[in-house]
């Protein structure tokens, strides 16, 4: 099967936008709890890891324009200009929108949590102001750089994949997902018990810890699940 390895996939732009986006919240988780371990983000300081994260948010948006563009060039795409502005406007019009809609129910509900329609403009401001061209500039960059060099020459002719080969790929990757899931469960319930409860949350050092052995049984689990279906010539 290492002749259609590096063959590129039917939403080859999805896949990049993907990739671009899940490359740049890596980035902000990364900065995030460094500074966070240094002790920039107090939990005296109300609201600081959220500015934080704007912060990192905002200025990353390079990285997923990068990314994006670097591989959909890898795999000779044409639509280009759809991956650039995917890589703008798909995470960020996702998040959007659920805090959109958030915040008109609480708008509807009287509650004194609502964000009001100034702050709306400053984060639409930041987003314009400087998300829209570091995407873009990232987007340049990508896309001038030379093609990846594959180990491997992809065949002209598709290979066709076994009968059945296929059948148990979608248990296969739920299977795949309990593992990096039973990592972090424990600490997901710290964290959405002081995100609910209004507490504050502090151990950022065992974050940071568990965040390197997710990554760490991530990178473990998609290098054996992809070689478990490449065995099986799927």
């Amino acid at each position: 099967v290492h002749g259609d390895v590096f063959r590129p996939p039917l939403a080859a732009g999805v896949l990049c936008v993907l990739c671009g986006h899940g490359a740049q919240l890596v980035i902000i988780v990364v900065f995030t709890l460094g500074f966070a371990v240094l002790g920039f983000f107090s939990p005296a300081w109300r609201g600081g890891l959220l500015s934080g994260l704007m912060l990192f948010w905002v200025l990353t948006t390079s990285v997923a324009g990068y990314v994006s563009a670097r591989m959909y060039v890898g795999f000779r795409g044409e639509y280009k200009r759809l991956v650039y502005f995917g890589s703008l406007f798909v995470f960020p019009g996702i998040v959007f929108g659920i805090f959109f809609l958030i915040n008109m129910t609480l708008w509807f509900s009287g509650s004194t949590a609502k964000v009001n329609f100034f702050t709306l403009l400053f984060l639409m401001g930041l987003w314009f102001a400087i998300s829209v061209p570091l995407s873009f500039v990232g987007s340049f960059l990508g896309s001038r750089r030379a093609e990846y060099k594959y180990p491997t020459k992809t065949n002209t002719v598709h290979r066709p994949i076994p009968e059945g080969a296929s059948s148990n790929s979608f248990l296969s990757i739920l299977l795949a997902g309990l593992l990096p899931f039973g990592c972090v469960l424990i600490e997901l319930r710290f964290i959405l018990y002081a995100l609910w409860q209004g507490k504050l949350f502090y151990m950022f050092g065992f974050f940071f810890v568990i965040f390197l052995i997710l990554s760490i049984s991530f990178a473990e689990v998609s290098i054996v699940v992809t070689y478990f279906f490449l065995s099986h010539e799927d």
